[in-house]
């Protein structure tokens, strides 16, 4: 049997398809702000050839904290204004027996 031009075709496309498969547990865990997410790419690298590691990639990215919604909603926010202390700024809620210059002065802006 000779190789047509398809056959060349399909298997670009199917090598393309297995090293995206074997970044994607990286990538996972990069975009989720993991500690480990180079060690997690490695791993699914591996995993080309011991097909094991990389369901083991694959459960280890989405195991760490997603710190980005982690953060929204365990933190409190210390800028008063905006959820993010953009924009114009608004008193800070009234405290009873504080005056406005004594609520201004014990006002916390984190960085």
């Amino acid at each position: 049997m000779e190789w047509q031009w398809w056959h060349w075709m399909f298997l670009i496309c199917l090598f393309v398809l297995i090293i995206s498969l074997a970044w994607l547990p990286g990538r996972i865990a990069k975009r989720r702000g993991h500690a480990n997410a180079t060690a997690i790419r490695v791993c699914g690298v591996i995993g080309l050839i011991i097909w094991p590691c990389w369901i083991v990639a694959l459960i280890w990215a989405y195991t760490g904290p997603d710190h980005s919604k982690a953060h929204k909603e365990t933190e409190p926010s210390y800028h008063y204004g905006t959820a993010e202390g953009i924009g114009k700024p608004q008193a800070p809620p009234s405290m009873p027996g504080q005056s406005r210059q004594e609520r201004w002065a014990k006002k916390v802006v984190r960085y």
